[in-house]
């Protein structure tokens, strides 16, 4: 089994992930700076394997932030990523708190099985880490 090679965040680093949800849709409203959720879920069902899901929708918040930080998502099975993306994100106002939605495209389910979401902050730091179970939809009899 591979060792998790992510840098656990300590207490005195200040950077804390207090959410990792995956969903159909995020809406955004620049003119309150509010996201809304819809459809969350953590179990998704395919008829057949592999497949390709279009886009996943991923939030998630962080709290701690004094400056710009750089994040990286990844899903996969293990130490193994299907997807993963970078993204740049500002303190925001004065609390350091934001609200922050992603969007991985084309996304490779080749098995069903559990599968990681990983939120890494700074020097691979590991913030969040949360399951998406994949699993393949029984057929009626």
């Amino acid at each position: 089994m591979a060792k998790d090679k992510h840098r656990k965040v300590t207490p005195d680093s200040g950077l804390r992930a207090t959410a990792l949800l995956t969903c159909r849709a995020i809406d955004i409203d620049p003119e309150f700076d509010a996201l809304t959720l819809r459809g969350v879920f953590d179990v998704i069902e395919f008829p057949s394997f592999p497949i390709t899901l279009p886009r996943l929708e991923i939030f998630f918040s962080v709290f701690g932030m004094t400056r710009e930080v750089e994040f990286r998502i990844q899903l996969g099975v293990g130490a193994n990523p299907v997807a993963q993306l970078q993204l740049r994100a500002d303190p925001g106002q004065d609390t350091g708190c934001r609200l922050l939605s992603a969007t991985l495209y084309d996304v490779p389910f080749n098995v069903p099985g559990t599968y990681f979401l990983i939120l890494l902050g700074p020097d691979l730091a590991l913030l969040a880490k949360t399951p998406l179970f994949v699993r393949q939809a029984s057929t009626p009899t």
